[in-house]
């Protein structure tokens, strides 16, 4: 080594009288040593090569630097080798972190894929325009689809048409609040329906384009199970109630069959107001079996405004039936009308199928409480319940002393 300029000693941390004495061995690593002095002494005259090498500081520390060797020889001023040296230590740390966040990037892909086509349940993903992107292979198995048959497709085109208004407000939900959940019928390839209790979340793609993310489980068979373990509940309810129908029916029957004797034993002005009490006996009696058969029958019903407190008081005895003697009913009502938009016949069942469950949590007797009271879902409570807007409701509440159902 004839000449070395301060710059090259600062990287190398040496001195000049040390790399002159040492040479190459001075700075290069072991490794490259070799494989250096072959290249130079393979040079052309007036040739060159670049290539990055390994070195070592003088603190012992390794370190990479980009070389350029040029073969000066035939100049008298140099009459060797020329060698250019830039540190890049920083830069090839740099490379490698890409290069290893790249390959954890490609191992995380790779493993998620792995965790969503593994999925039993359903993985679709829309654009903004309800567009399907991507869907894992679960779709075959609750669908009947191949993903290649629905890229491209309408969401709206697996949805049953009498839940597209349901699943039109979910996806607004979900375009105003980030996240949402609904239940709704989708068509199988056979024609067939599924019931999929789906959530959604809208977001944005690494590439900030707008996308739905749905998670979605078929609950068919858990839906069809339930509606049966209901229907049973209600024939055992009207079971229980047939006895103390019957015996509200008599005590009407006895009303109208003594009036009518007596309005034909007295006479005709006084018969007349026999027969009011007659026809009033009879018109309870009517509404009386009217409410137990409609309780029996499985029909949707409108829903129309109610009020709830007056629902409650009317059904008192029949939720004392089912309990029987050995459980008192307490209830607790608001003072004024509390108005819902309300299936009558679905709340009616409600509070049967409740009175019948707290019974059961009460073998040995007790004490159930009933109350209903006015309501407000706010915000934060509706970021736990996407499915409940919003505003306000009534809130009817039962409490037993039970210790539950086994």
């Amino acid at each position: 080594l004839r000449y070395s300029t301060p710059n090259f000693e600062r990287l190398f941390g040496l001195t000049a009288d040390s790399l002159r004495k040492q040479g190459l061995a001075a700075f290069l690593d072991p490794t490259d040593q070799q494989g250096v002095v072959a290249m130079i002494r393979s040079l052309n005259a007036g040739g060159g090569i670049n290539l990055r090498l390994r070195v070592r500081h003088g603190n012992g520390r390794g370190r990479w630097v980009q070389t350029a060797i040029t073969d000066r020889r035939a100049m008298p001023e140099v009459g060797g080798f020329m060698m250019q040296m830039r540190d890049v230590t920083q830069l090839m740390e740099f490379e490698a972190a890409v290069r290893e966040t790249e390959e954890s990037l490609r191992r995380s892909e790779a493993f998620y894929r792995m965790v969503i086509e593994g999925s039993s349940d359903l993985v679709i993903i829309f654009d903004a325009k309800l567009q399907v992107l991507f869907t894992n292979q679960a779709l075959g198995t609750v669908l009947g689809y191949q993903s290649s048959e629905v890229i491209g497709r309408d969401m709206f085109a697996f949805i049953v048409d009498q839940d597209r208004p349901k699943a039109e407000k979910a996806v607004e939900r979900a375009m105003k609040e980030g996240r949402t959940h609904a239940r709704v019928r989708a068509l199988h390839r056979d024609g067939s329906q599924r019931l999929l209790e789906a959530n959604a979340q809208f977001t944005q793609d690494p590439d900030g384009r707008k996308i739905f993310i749905v998670g979605a489980r078929d609950v068919t068979r858990e839906d069809a199970l339930e509606q049966k373990a209901i229907q049973e509940s209600r024939l055992e309810a009207i079971g229980r109630l047939a006895g103390g129908v019957a015996h509200d029916f008599n005590n009407l029957l006895t009303v109208i069959q003594g009036n009518a004797e007596l309005a034909l034993a007295e006479p005709d002005k006084a018969a007349g107001a026999r027969m009011n009490e007659i026809v009033e006996a009879s018109t309870r009696a009517g509404e009386l079996v009217q409410q137990l058969l409609s309780f029996g029958r499985k029909q949707v019903v409108a829903p129309h405004i109610i009020d709830v407190g007056h629902l409650i008081r009317e059904h008192e005895g029949f939720v004392q039936r089912v309990l029987g003697s050995s459980i008192r009913l307490k209830v607790r009502l608001p003072e004024t009308p509390l108005w819902v938009k309300a299936e009558t016949l679905g709340l009616s069942r409600a509070l049967l199928n409740l009175a019948a469950n707290a019974r059961d949590a009460m073998p040995d007797g007790g004490v159930l409480e009933l109350s209903c009271a006015p309501y407000r879902v706010e915000a934060a409570e509706n970021q736990l319940h996407q499915e409940r807007p919003c505003g306000d409701y009534a809130r009817l509440e039962m409490r037993d002393s039970g210790v539950g159902m086994s």
